[in-house]
């Protein structure tokens, strides 16, 4: 059953006005400030919504935090607070603080680096590579190569900078980005390190090899070009509207991380 809000006289309890809330969830407290409400929908979701008492507007607040079991959103310091929980909602896990921010600024076109540079050696991939994720544009998992009766191991590298993206190989190289947000060069010969290049945040998803460039999305919200040959950077584009970051998972993210990867079609777009 739906919620009702009622304000009414200190003195004598005579109602002065009643709005629905809609349906409050069971386990969560009601908390207030002078201007809002804040509570936890029914349903079983993982969010916080308010409502404006001035406006007796009601609208989703937070979609992926919702209050604790028994205490609510903590609002204190011109900030909400929210506690860890033990819960099976869907949101986000840990202790939040969150503000007001400004407001998000127009649209505006992705900064790029000037014209970006050439690299040491043009070479298209070869067709028994495995350029990019899923070996091509077209995710199709395959390519013509021959592969002996046996297989054996021929070397084995251990690589620091936390979780790693799966592997492309390309021009007798291995390709490969870190949730540190380093992305490594590899010798696929023998896995020496030939060369490795940091951005600003993790890199969740396979680099991409196109003609003697190696091309990543980083969670700091670039996309960064770089020679296969040596690292050397050629060119970035900053795609993230503005540079904001949040904490997302204990690491310092893009607001609007490049988290899915580069796809490249064969004129290198």
């Amino acid at each position: 059953p739906a919620a009702f809000c009622r304000k009414v006289e200190p003195l004598t309890g005579k109602v002065l006005d009643e709005f629905s809330l809609g349906v409050i969830g069971s386990c969560t407290r009601l908390t207030v400030t002078p201007n809002q409400f804040y509570y936890r929908p029914g349903g079983g979701e993982g969010r916080t919504v308010y409502v404006d008492i001035a406006a007796r507007k009601l609208a989703d607040y937070e979609g992926v935090v919702r209050p604790g079991c028994f205490d609510g959103v903590v609002p204190a310091n011109g900030r909400l607070y929210w506690m860890p929980l033990a819960c099976d909602c869907w949101q986000v896990h840990g202790t939040f603080s969150m503000a007001p921010r400004s407001a998000l600024k127009e649209p505006k076109a992705p900064v790029e680096s000037p014209a970006w540079a050439a690299p040491a050696s043009s070479a298209p991939a070869s067709r028994d590579d495995w350029p990019m994720f899923r070996a091509s544009s077209a995710g199709t998992a395959t390519v013509p190569a021959a592969i002996g009766q046996k297989a054996r191991e021929l070397w084995r590298r251990r690589l620091p900078g936390g979780d790693l993206t799966a592997p492309v190989c390309a021009k007798g190289r291995v390709f490969v980005g870190a949730t540190d947000g380093t992305v490594r060069a590899l010798d696929a010969a023998n896995g020496k390190i030939l060369w490795q290049v940091s951005s600003h945040a993790a890199v969740l998803h396979p680099p991409a090899y196109w003609n003697g460039r190696v091309i990543f999305g980083s969670c700091d919200g670039v996309l960064y070009c770089v020679d296969a040959y040596d690292g050397r950077v050629l060119g970035r584009a900053e795609l993230a509207p503005e540079k904001r970051f949040v904490n997302i998972m204990d690491q310092l993210m893009s607001a609007w991380p490049l988290g899915g990867g580069v796809v490249l079609s064969e004129d290198g777009t």
